[in-house]
């Protein structure tokens, strides 16, 4: 895990307030995903960026697609490397055909 994440991890584990500020992370593109894979992504984006809370965030037009993931319980946002971390796991699941999986072995 690169040093950044690591901290950011590590901070925001440490000082998370009740009210700590909500974050969103928006995909650089939206992607499909059916309800197990969007949770997938929820507990994966949880962990990489050590939030408290994660939702999944669908588009109005395309219910089938997320956008975003609102990230809560943070005092920063989360490092660059966490958020790159999170869109490319997003695009490995919609891109992945074997939902059993979804997305790691």
């Amino acid at each position: 895990m690169p040093t950044a994440v690591a901290a950011t991890r590590a901070y925001n584990r440490r000082m998370q307030p009740p009210e700590a500020a909500a974050w969103e992370l928006s995909l650089s593109e939206p992607v499909a995903l059916g309800e197990t894979a969007a949770a997938a992504l929820e507990d994966y984006a949880r962990e990489v960026t050590a939030s408290r809370e994660a939702e999944a965030l669908r588009a109005e037009a395309q219910a089938s697609h997320v956008v975003a993931i609102r990230l809560r319980g943070l005092l920063a946002p989360p490092a660059p490397e966490a958020q790159d971390d999170v869109r490319a796991f997003a695009r490995e699941l919609a891109a992945s055909s074997d939902t059993a999986r979804l997305g790691w072995s």
